[in-house]
């Protein structure tokens, strides 16, 4: 299984590491995109979220407490979650 916190980003000179500029981002997202494992194909729903950050980004998403998506999650708690945003520039980081 491939290690990501090792990959290298094909730009690495861009790779954004600063907490409060993550925030920012963070900040400015509405919606995020819940990715589960799910046979034949994965289940994707859009999600909104809320976050705090602690010693790293800790992600809170509204959902029922019961039905499929919660049946995926205890079944594999291995996810995706994907916040968009599109990006002007952001100096050289």
């Amino acid at each position: 299984m491939t290690d990501h916190m090792t990959l290298q980003m094909y730009h690495e000179d861009r790779r954004i590491t600063d907490p409060k500029i993550i925030m920012s981002i963070l900040d400015r997202c509405h919606v995020a995109t819940l990715v589960c494992h799910d046979e034949p194909y994965p289940y994707v729903v859009p999600m909104n979220f809320g976050y705090c950050w602690e010693e790293k980004p800790v992600f809170y998403l509204h959902m029922v407490r019961a039905g499929h998506r919660l049946e995926l999650l205890q079944r594999d708690p291995r996810v995706v979650l994907n916040t968009y945003e599109w990006l002007e520039r952001w100096g050289d980081q």
